[in-house]
């Protein structure tokens, strides 16, 4: 026994170096940052090479720097300008003595730059483990940081109902978590052959929607190809952004296919910020995962706007206002709140289709449906009833002179010419009829429909192109 223990005290203990070596590496496992891991990393490279050193890590959207000056800040400072240019595309500087590259899934992550080489062999080895447990941690707070994306974003579109609402709450969520300046949806429109990108609030069928081409864009290049491309704007690319949302030709861009059954049927890009480091494939692996969100929140909202929309012009449908009106009408009973129908029906329309064809027909009512989209406001809602006829229901409008003055604006956005082509002009114009609720003492939501009807038949049979009140009840006796 006494033989033994003089063994043993006499094995060669931790030298401090090594000790420092231990212990950082511990910390560095169980750091809660990157750029704690990083400030770690650089400082036990500094005690291995008895020299300063200093780092930068490329997290997302966002650099980390760190250096350990060793009481020369001066070359301190000269080492973290190297390591800025070492890790950008195209180096600007000379290369450091010692310049150790960081990887992390294939792709530069960081780089750490020494003062001096590292001595002797025991020390470069040490330098190696440190480099793959930076790389570990990287990933474990990587993964962690993307699961509580993933939920945080899952909880936010649960408590939401609107389909155009929660594709720009993904992309608000992701362009922030990516540290990009903007991002885009793209759907394939199949009658145009091209790519139509959904602008904020903007609905998933609207025909309002800005279209790119196929070829010479990025999100082109992936609904062909069926896979995710990091990669420059080109000028093409740049058409999809309109101010202010300041995108040029050769900033950097992700994308990555929406896909659903099996089958690609448009692309999810975010646009770097130009101070912000490049995408790179652990990027594009989690937007993959964002977009089959996505493209399953888009399949399932496209099922959703059949049921409800009018196939040509994107209005809801008939049995979508059979639904709203019943629902209005309940929702005033229970609340004391009035709200106002208005059916309009165009004039002269069947000498359009008579003069024009019915194709003519088709592009002239979807061009009427846009302007009056674009003259409601952001609450109301306008169906398509039937042929060229189309009801709106104003929430909350309960007096004659804002109803009045709302149909009046919608009639005098519908009196124009509309240019379907260089060949062809068609002027429009449209008779509408009003009643509210409960003004008009209608006892059933069908009364109110055939009052704004009864109304729109005096502003036709009147001279059309007007706007017309629903007689109010006589007073009691």
């Amino acid at each position: 026994m006494k033989q033994r223990h003089a063994a043993f005290k006499g094995a060669p203990r931790r030298t401090p170096v090594a000790q420092t070596w231990c212990d950082g590496l511990q910390q560095l496992l169980l750091a809660e940052t990157e750029q704690a891991a990083l400030d770690l990393l650089v400082a036990i490279c500094s005690e291995l090479a008895l020299a300063p050193a200093a780092g930068v890590a490329k997290g997302r959207g966002v650099y980390y720097h760190s250096v350990h000056s060793r009481g020369r800040s001066q070359a301190g400072a000269q080492l973290l300008e190297q390591a800025i240019d070492a890790i950008e595309p195209q180096p600007r500087l000379e290369p450091t003595p010692v310049c150790l590259p960081l990887f992390h899934l294939g792709d530069l992550i960081a780089v750490v730059c020494l003062g001096s080489k590292v001595r002797p062999a025991v020390r470069r080895a040490m330098l190696a483990t440190l480099r793959v447990a930076f790389a570990q941690t990287i990933d474990r707070l990587r993964r962690s940081a993307e699961a509580q994306l993933l939920a945080r974003l899952s909880a936010s579109l649960s408590a939401s109902r609107d389909p155009s609402d929660m594709v720009q709450q993904v992309l608000s969520f992701t362009t922030a978590a990516f540290g990009g300046t903007t991002g885009r949806v793209f759907l394939f429109d199949e009658r145009a052959g091209d790519l139509k990108s959904l602008n904020d609030g903007e609905n998933l069928e609207s025909p309002a929607s800005i279209h790119v081409g196929l070829d010479g864009t990025l999100a082109g290049q992936v609904v062909q190809q069926g896979q995710g491309v990091i990669g420059e704007l080109e000028p093409a690319d740049v058409l999809a952004f309109p101010e202010p949302a300041h995108v040029l030709p050769g900033m950097q861009g992700l994308c990555v296919p929406l896909a659903y059954a099996g089958r690609v049927f448009g692309a999810m890009m975010l646009v770097g910020r130009q101070s912000s480091p490049r995408f790179s494939t652990d990027d594009m692996r989690l937007l993959a995962t964002i977009g089959g969100m996505m493209a399953a929140l888009i399949a399932n909202a496209r099922l959703y706007v059949r049921a409800v929309r009018d196939a040509l012009t994107g209005a809801y449908n008939r049995g979508a206002f059979d639904s709203a009106l019943e629902q209005s009408w309940q929702r005033a009973s229970e609340l004391q709140i009035g709200f106002t129908l208005i059916l309009l029906d165009f004039d002269n329309f069947k000498q359009v289709n008579d003069r024009f064809g019915h194709t003519i027909g088709d592009q002239v009512l979807q061009m009427a449906t846009r302007i009056l989209w674009e003259a409601l406001r952001t609450d109301d809602v306008i169906f398509r009833y039937g042929g060229e006829e189309f009801c709106v229901l104003l929430a909350g409008v309960a007096e004659p002179p804002t109803a009045l003055g709302i149909a009046e604006r919608l009639r005098a956005a519908l009196d124009c010419s509309l240019v379907v082509n260089e060949l062809v002009r068609v002027p429009i114009s449209a008779s509408l009829g009003v009643a509210i609720h409960p003004l008009h003492g209608a006892l059933k939501a069908r009364e109110l429909l055939d009052l704004a009807d009864d109304a729109a038949y005096q502003a036709k049979i009147s001279g059309k192109n007007r706007v017309v009140l629903a007689p109010l009840p006589a007073p009691p006796a």
